[in-house]
């Protein structure tokens, strides 16, 4: 199984992103570059059409398999090598313009798949547990400043409040915001005071200590003593 992370990607872009995908031209680049081809190559088919048989007289000419030509066969053999080789560079631009047309899609392809991928496989996990902590870490921060910046001290309903709004306003966007969640990480870091409904928490350098605390217990181990391990 194969697991990949993109960002940013079109609707319209998503088939793009599928194994062993081809590149496909549409009805309207087959229409753009058909109709032109239709239109320049007609023309050129029908004039030479005239002259072929002349130009293939005069070749004969040469290699010997014809006694005698015209003067004027010889005029219409040089328009009838001319007609080729306009044809043929007609064709080379019509195939240089798909090949143009074909490019641009193939770098399409390229910048969804190459430039807008994120992670793969396992360290997709890894980006997402990141990116789930840091909003854990957002949710926090948010409920400490609105409680540490408040005139009064809010209750939980009344800092719901304020939150959603100061983020709609500056965001543009309407969410709920999970207060309850964000209190309770506060509490278990020992930063929530209580009076009654009415929510505080301690000033930045007293939550600095405490934060400090936390970290440094953050993972306890004890050291056996000499006579301990002799007894083992």
């Amino acid at each position: 199984m194969l697991i990949k992370y993109f960002r940013n990607i079109a609707a319209k872009d998503l088939n793009a992103l599928f194994p062993n995908v081809r590149v496909v031209m549409s009805t309207l680049d087959k229409l753009t570059l058909s109709v032109p081809a239709l239109a320049g190559g007609i023309p050129i088919l029908i004039n030479l059409a005239s002259t072929l048989t002349v130009l293939f007289l005069v070749i004969g000419f040469y290699l010997g398999l014809v006694a005698a030509v015209e003067q004027d066969h010889l005029k219409k053999a040089f328009a009838a090598m001319s007609g080729l080789v306009a044809l043929g560079g007609f064709i080379m631009r019509q195939w240089l313009r798909y090949q143009a047309q074909s490019l641009k899609y193939h770098k399409e392809l390229t910048d969804n798949i190459y430039y807008r991928n994120v992670n793969n496989n396992a360290g997709i996990f890894d980006y997402m547990i990141g990116a789930a902590e840091d909003q854990e870490c957002k949710e926090a921060f948010l409920a400490y400043y609105f409680l540490r910046t408040a005139k009064a001290a809010p209750t939980q309903a009344e800092l719901e409040i304020q939150i959603e709004a100061w983020l709609g306003e500056k965001f543009g966007i309407d969410l709920q915001f999970e207060v309850a969640d964000a209190l309770a990480k506060l509490d278990r870091l020992g930063l929530l005071r209580r009076e009654g409904e009415r929510l505080r928490v301690p000033s930045p350098e007293a939550t600095l200590v405490r934060l400090d605390e936390v970290w440094a217990n953050y993972f306890p181990f004890e050291v056996e003593s000499p006579a301990t391990a002799a007894d083992a």
